[in-house]
Parts: structure tokens; sequence; C-alpha cells
């Protein structure tokens, strides 16, 4: 309950998550040629970012893990979702070009990290 309404269970707001994450990391690796190669940098910022924000959302009650264990399975999930939406990122015909998507995705990296020595017993 704490993130909101749900959408089958899920709280909307993971979507517009994944959403924002998807776009900064896919526009911080925008300029590499290779599109595997850029997708296989996206999924693996992603997934760090996911590795910094898990403690945190558990200390805030976001969500829970059993036996407070975060699984390995949640972090190769997050990676391989995250590969196949940078693809389709990468294959999408749209301007990705934006000044402010590296400083913002620096930033709540920053953000996180800062709540993983404050928030997380």
């Amino acid at each position: 309950p704490t993130l909101g309404p749900k959408l089958w269970e899920v709280p909307i707001i993971i979507g517009v998550n994944w959403f924002i994450l998807a776009y900064l990391t896919g526009v911080a690796f925008q300029k590499i040629p290779n599109d595997y190669y850029a997708a296989f940098l996206g999924a693996t910022a992603m997934t760090a970012i996911d590795y910094i924000l898990e403690p945190v959302a558990v200390s805030l009650d976001f969500w829970y893990w059993k036996f407070d264990i975060i699984p390995v399975g949640n972090y190769l999930g997050w990676f391989f979702i995250a590969y196949l939406i940078h693809l389709i990122f990468r294959k999408a015909k749209f301007e990705k070009q934006n000044p402010i998507a590296l400083p913002l995705l620096l930033t709540l990296i920053l953000f996180f990290t800062i709540l993983n020595f404050t928030v997380v017993e």
C-alpha cells in the first residue's frame, strides 16, 4: 500500500520507475554504435541501480522479501527484462538526445546511495 494504486497487483509507480530508468539509461548509452552492447550496458546499469534501490525499498516498506533476503532471481529478472526494453529502445524511432538525462540518472544513483546510509538498518 505504500506505493499507491495498483494495476494487476503491481503498483503503477513501478511501471513509471521502469520507464524513467530505461529512458535515462538508454539515453546514457545511446552513442554506443552496437545495439546489443548498448542494451547490455543499459541493462547492467538498471540492475546496478536496483541493487542500490532494493535495501532502501525494503526499509521504507515499499515491498518485502521472504526471510529478508533479496533473491538473485530478482536481479536476473531485472537484467533480462531491462535488456529487452533497451533493445526496443534502440530500435524505436524518436529523438534520443537529452542533455539532462545523464545528470538526472547520476542524481538518482546518488540519492539512493545516500538513502542506503541513512534509512537502511
